[in-house]
């Protein structure tokens, strides 16, 4: 432990190893090495720390990349004798100080700067510390980084693969192509993609077949290989080359082992590189002359950034006569629906070998899902019971699908319960043994007032919940009795000629509501409507129309004790101003 406080004041301190734990002096410096190949020396930056709690040295060597010398830990965590060993003397926080040299194993460090907590510290002991400086410049660093910028001209240069693989690896280059093959018999433009890769200037080209062409699903073109330039033929087993052949090792042809002469064999003027494949360009693919029509924007963005080539346009691709006669052809007649199944079922399986099932409209399930339409409905027939049995219909939007139940009365001599299980139904009057696909039932065909034929059973849609009503006022567009607009234009139009008959008339039987509005009741809004617009207009219309012009909201979308705003209907239709200017 360090003496360095007044023996009296020492006494109440704590012991050194609990005073200054994790408490480390850390001082940046250097030492110099003699090179013997240099006939010089060379610098090695260390950092040395000194820890308090017990005294001892460690000196680190930063490690830096390609340095070429074995660098880390060059003195371990352990007290360092100062002077002579026979001494027992041991170096402290006392011989530590920044341009002050340290000498540690028989060498001689220089300190050159420190961090601020060992200058804090020092400067508490009393003790004063220099402005740190920067460490001198290592003279065999330069050199070799002198070395390394000067060119050295190789006669030979070797293809560096490994490098090329590291830089260029899953990089690759995109063109569209086509090769004209109408020359022949039953030929046509084929439609080919090519594929450079950069990371060993191989060539691969797949074809991208059009459906019914007859031909199997081979899309590989040509596999992965590097494409010569100059090829006229296959060579014979007798084929004499230019190129030279070195025997690397063996006397005799049996034992020995041949390689290309590196100086004699070019590798670039015999295969195709990226300089080769331009838009527009041709490519001998053994014998086929394959056209670049296109590339994608990687390939543009290559090219531009390492040739800095710009604006590369695209070619036409010709036109294929025979793709175009099949594309005439007129569709595939299907064969009229012999009973087996469904038509949608039947359909499917005529257009493909392969059976498989009929597609679903998953968008418009999950969409429509748990959305159902109810409807109260009574049954037409010229039997007195079933005319006054009263069903219950259900629309499922989901998949088109209805399904009536009974409602069961007791002592009536009906069951009740289900009547028509879950299934779509096709309309009337249709013949479902021909090869089109017949119209089902829709949303559409169900409102206040119509009629539908489910499996020979006539229904009149009498009532329907709110949430029917919410639907179809939802969808105004889909539903034209639910529209608003749409009814009150088709009665302006039906009121114009009279408008100031048909107002005396149906004024004196308005009552007056609390809020101060003339009211009518829904049975004197359908009298009325029914006696301006005869014919023409159905029970869902005027329910729409009470129920948007209705004061007090009723749930039974027919409760006879709701009223209706006559003012608003009125003011709605906006004929006084007409008025007004005719009288003028």
């Amino acid at each position: 432990m360090i003496e360095l406080y007044p023996p009296k004041m020492a006494q109440n301190l704590s012991p050194g190893w609990l005073q200054y734990d994790k408490r480390v002096l850390c001082f940046d410096g250097y030492f110099r090495e003699n090179v013997e190949d240099l006939s010089g020396y060379q610098i090695r930056s260390v950092r040395i720390s000194f820890f308090l709690e017990d005294g001892t040295v460690q000196v680190i060597e930063p490690k830096k990349f390609d340095s070429g010398i074995p660098q880390g830990c060059i003195v371990k965590r352990q007290k360092v004798p100062a002077g002579d060993l026979f001494e027992r003397k041991f170096l402290s926080v006392l011989d530590f100080n920044v341009a002050k040299p340290v000498m540690i194993f028989n060498r001689e460090y220089h300190i050159t700067d420190c961090d601020e907590f060992t200058r804090s510290f020092l400067n508490q002991l009393g003790i004063a510390v220099p402005t740190g400086s920067k460490t001198p410049t290592d003279p065999v660093t330069e050199l070799r980084r002198r070395q390394t910028t000067v060119p050295v001209r190789n006669p030979c240069p070797k293809a560096r693969k490994l490098a090329q693989f590291l830089q260029n690896d899953r990089k690759v280059l995109r063109f569209t192509a086509f090769w004209d093959n109408t020359e022949i018999d039953f030929g046509y433009v084929r439609d080919l993609t090519v594929l450079f890769y950069l990371s060993d200037n191989t060539v691969e080209i797949i074809e991208n077949l059009p459906c019914n062409t007859g031909r199997e699903e081979t899309t590989q073109f040509l596999k992965r290989m590097k494409l010569p330039k100059n090829f006229s033929s296959i060579t014979d087993m007798a084929f004499q080359s230019a190129n030279t052949v070195l025997n690397v090792f063996g006397g005799g042809l049996s034992d020995g082992r041949f390689i290309l002469d590196s100086k004699a064999f070019h590798d670039k003027d015999v295969y195709y590189t990226e300089k080769d494949l331009m838009i527009g360009n041709a490519l001998n693919v053994f014998g086929r002359n394959v056209i670049l029509t296109d590339c994608d924007q990687f390939t543009k963005n290559f090219y531009k950034e390492k040739y800095g080539l710009e604006g590369l346009t695209p070619i036409e691709k010709p036109i294929d006569s025979n793709l175009i006669r099949s594309e005439t052809l007129r569709e595939k007649e299907l064969p009229p629906f012999n009973g087996w199944g469904t038509h949608l079922d039947s359909e499917e399986n005529c257009k493909a070998l392969e059976l498989k099932p009929p597609r679903e409209n998953a968008k418009k399930f999950l969409t429509n899902e748990n959305q159902i339409l109810r409807f109260g409905a009574k049954m037409i027939s010229r039997i007195k019971e079933n005319s006054e049995r009263i069903f219950t219909i259900n629309y499922y939007l989901s998949d088109e699908t209805i399904s009536v139940y009974e409602t069961p009365i007791r002592n009536f001599g009906f069951i009740g319960g289900q009547f028509l299980h879950r299934r779509q139904f096709f309309l009337p009057n249709q013949n479902l043994r021909s090869s089109a696909r017949p119209r089902i039932y829709t949303p559409q065909h169900f409102y206040i007032g119509s009629r539908v034929k489910l499996s020979d059973h006539i229904f009149e849609v009498v009532s329907a919940d709110c949430h029917v009503f919410d639907y179809m006022e939802k969808h105004q567009n889909v539903f034209p009795f639910s529209n608003i607009q749409t009814i009150m234009a088709k009665i302006r139009e039906a009121i114009r000629p009279h408008y100031k008959t048909f107002i005396a008339k149906y004024i004196p039987k308005l009552t007056l509501h609390p809020n101060g509005v003339l009211t009518a009741t829904f049975e004197m809004m359908k009298d009325m409507l029914i006696d301006l617009l005869k014919e023409t207009t159905n029970t869902h219309e005027i329910i729409t129309i009470c129920r948007y012009f209705q004061i007090d909201n009723a749930e039974s979308n027919k409760d006879k004790g709701s009223v209706i705003d006559w003012n608003k209907f009125i003011d709605y239709i906006g004929l006084e101003v007409d008025l007004q200017q005719d009288t003028n």
